[in-house]
């Protein structure tokens, strides 16, 4: 299908997006302590294990709803810079090293893509946004 319609995917999110049939995902976590990675009977931060969800139960932390689709490609979505170092208060970047070194990696990248002020565009400064959360 895609050599028929190479944006098939594109397409067909921005259809269900303008019939209001928004797509949506839900982030869950497993949290674990420092004494408890010291304890763990492998390397908790080899990507590749699957912790247990008895000892480890997922949490649910929030729910991405995509309900509106872009006014400006190139604003909006070309100038976007996404990074693994965007984190909350309170949660901080572990020991792995391949999340490490994306981390160093995206900054990198974003700042050879979209320049040495890409922090500043406002797709990627909500400060620069209106937020009318309370």
């Amino acid at each position: 299908m895609p050599g028929e319609h190479p944006t098939l995917s594109e397409t067909d999110l921005s259809d269900a997006i303008a019939a209001k049939n928004y797509p949506s995902w839900t982030l869950y976590i497993q949290v674990m302590t420092d004494e408890q990675a010291k304890l763990c009977p492998f390397n908790a931060f080899d990507m590749t294990k699957i912790f247990s969800h008895k000892l480890y139960p997922l949490h649910r932390v929030g729910k991405l709803i995509l309900n509106e689709n872009p006014t400006n490609h190139v604003s909006q979505i070309e100038q976007a810079a996404f990074t693994p170092a965007n984190l909350p208060p309170g949660i901080d970047v572990s020991s792995d090293q391949i999340l490490r070194m994306r981390i160093s990696a995206y900054i990198d990248a974003q700042q050879r893509r979209l320049g040495p002020n890409s922090r500043l565009i406002p797709i990627n400064n909500p400060e620069t946004n209106p937020n009318f959360r309370k």
